[in-house]
């Protein structure tokens, strides 16, 4: 009777062991290629995100620095003033949700004008008169302090944020 060794015969072996960690190695590459892809996502979005929210502090500070230059008589009556676009809160079109694409037409808003806008990319501005700080004096002799809320909104390529910001000025 003839003895087999199964130990002593590993012809192919070499070539079962380069297929598994090949396999493993392409694993490897795919995973990392996609852990990559979405890493380029990701920054991808917080540049809009970032450049939205820029955009929308611009123009809340233009609407901040807008009212500061507006002659304090006819700052309330807006038929009057040149801020055809400072708004009562009433007047607006859903005053309790400002993320809301109807408060920011031509109707309630303002464009800031901006030469690298091109496309899709918008920014906006409007004020909210607010009225009479609550406690301020009604003595007529003294000047009155007013709130307003000065509001931006930056919007490009598909995303958009809002900033609101309280501007008080005495009149």
């Amino acid at each position: 009777m003839k003895q087999v060794h199964k130990l002593k015969d590993q012809d192919g072996s070499v070539l079962v062991v380069a297929m598994v960690i090949l396999v493993l190695l392409t694993l490897l590459g795919i995973s990392a290629t996609r852990t990559s892809d979405i890493e380029i996502q990701i920054s991808k979005n917080e540049k809009i995100y970032k450049e939205n929210f820029y955009r929308a502090e611009a123009g809340s500070m233009e609407t901040v620095q807008r009212l500061e230059n507006e002659n304090g008589d006819n700052i309330m009556d807006p038929s009057s003033s040149t801020l055809g676009w400072l708004n009562l809160q009433a007047t607006l079109g859903n005053p309790d949700d400002m993320t809301d694409d109807e408060n920011w037409t031509d109707t309630y808003s303002e464009v800031s004008v901006n030469p690298d806008d091109a496309g899709d990319q918008d920014t906006r501005f409007l004020a909210i008169a607010e009225g009479i700080m609550p406690g301020d004096s009604l003595d007529a002799s003294g000047s009155r302090i007013f709130s307003f809320s000065a509001l931006g909104r930056g919007s490009a390529r598909g995303g958009a944020s809002v900033i609101q910001m309280g501007y008080r000025r005495a009149l």
